[in-house]
């Protein structure tokens, strides 16, 4: 039987995870894959069928691309879509959320004369420079920056992203996450705040408190634009529940 590519992308997120957590499952991957350990197993060892509708909840778990998805299907059912443009499209929009890369380019080019060599971006966000220059030719394609003379935001992010699936903003945030991990070792104290806080509330609550927490942003918002200057921060609050009664 022919190996499916979404072998390798299950093998290394598998992996990944591991990297991470040593004690890491494959029976903790196939639940968060809403999947049997079983099925999960012979999909890796290339003993089992891959149907669309696996392809499409692997795709969903995973927050995989447009062209990512694109690519799977077309080995599921041997067709190519014509309109590759749309999907070219679609796969820019996704990634412009599904990377911190992006948004920290456009705030840079809210300043002035902010130069947009990728040798001196690629410095600046701790970045490559294939990753700057794949940033910058998206936000580029996306009509969102002008790179001559200077990098330069020349239209808002909002105007492209209304359209933008769910799996993109939750790899965005969790590409956040894994950063904000390394800030912790990497940036001295007096220049980072992380704030935690654990509570017992009512569920009926809830949208009482998101309002909260979405004032307070559109009011931190306001004081970032008060006070815009050449440090790039990035504000992350999480609201999210600890016990397993409030997960489902």
């Amino acid at each position: 039987m022919r190996m499916h590519p979404i072998r390798d992308i299950l093998n290394q997120e598998l992996q990944r995870r591991k990297s991470k957590n040593a004690s890491y499952s494959l029976r903790a991957f196939s639940k968060y894959l809403d999947m049997s350990p079983a099925q999960v197993s012979q999909i890796l060892s290339g003993k089992r069928s891959i149907s669309l509708k696996v392809i499409n909840k692997i795709s969903r778990k995973l927050s995989l691309s447009p062209i990512e998805l694109h690519k799977l299907t077309q080995e599921i059912s041997g067709s190519f879509d014509n309109d590759l443009k749309k999907i070219k499209l679609s796969d820019d929009k996704f990634n412009l959320i599904a990377h911190w890369s992006h948004l920290a380019l456009l705030s840079l080019g809210q300043l002035d004369r902010q130069s947009s060599d990728p040798r001196i971006l690629s410095q600046e966000l701790g970045l490559t420079i294939k990753e700057i220059n794949e940033a910058l030719a998206r936000l580029s394609r996306l009509k969102l920056i002008e790179t001559k003379p200077y990098l330069k935001q020349v239209s808002p992010i909002f105007e492209v992203s209304s359209d933008v699936p769910s799996p993109a903003i939750q790899k965005y945030h969790k590409g956040l996450l894994e950063l904000a991990s390394l800030k912790i070792d990497e940036v001295q104290l007096e220049k980072r705040e992380f704030q935690n806080l654990s509570m017992a509330i009512n569920e009926k609550a809830l949208p009482e408190f998101k309002k909260f927490i979405q004032d307070f942003y559109s009011g931190l918002e306001k004081l970032g634009k008060k006070h815009k200057g050449p440090l790039i921060y990035n504000f992350s609050l999480q609201m999210f529940p600890l016990n397993k009664r409030g997960s489902k």
